[in-house]
């Protein structure tokens, strides 16, 4: 998990990072839990895996073979799903 961030075991009322190739994958599990569909459509199932707390989601996804066109249409399916939950979201408030 990113150093900079706390655990979840902590309570804090840390903001939530913008969502980039440079996110550490745990941190997007945890702050981005829309985004994990996403990734396993796209082969990229670091989700649970131990290395997740340490790698991006650029490495991640170098590591299975996910990179040029695949990983930038990857990063923009996971930023409409953002997008689509946040606008559900408002709605429902």
């Amino acid at each position: 998990m990113n150093p900079e961030l706390p655990s979840e075991h902590e309570p804090s009322k840390v903001e939530k990072p913008e969502f980039s190739k440079d996110l550490i994958i745990m941190d997007v599990a945890r702050f981005y839990p829309e985004v994990v569909e996403v990734f396993m459509n796209y082969g990229l199932h670091c989700i649970g895996c131990h290395i997740s707390g340490y790698e991006t989601v650029e490495e991640g996804a170098m590591g299975h073979g996910i990179v040029g066109d695949e990983f930038e249409n990857m990063m923009l399916d996971a930023k409409e799903r953002i997008e689509e939950t946040a606008k559900k979201a408002l709605k429902a408030d």
